[in-house]
């Protein structure tokens, strides 16, 4: 933690490399069925807008 103007504070956080052990079933646990429903609802219940390819929730 370093000081760099009266009443601030900057941290630095520590970043470890993800090893390939750690994001190998990413994709497959991102893309299950149960994580899709509910990214789905909260999207919905979030009244989400389009995202940049211009698709709605309903063409989803």
């Amino acid at each position: 933690m370093s000081r760099v103007a009266e009443g601030t504070e900057t941290f630095t956080a520590a970043c470890e490399p993800e090893s390939p052990e750690s994001t190998e079933r990413l994709m497959e646990e991102v893309c299950e069925r149960e994580n899709l429903k509910k990214a789905l609802k909260r999207v919905r219940s979030n009244r989400g807008s389009p995202g940049v390819d211009g698709m709605t929730v309903d063409e989803l």
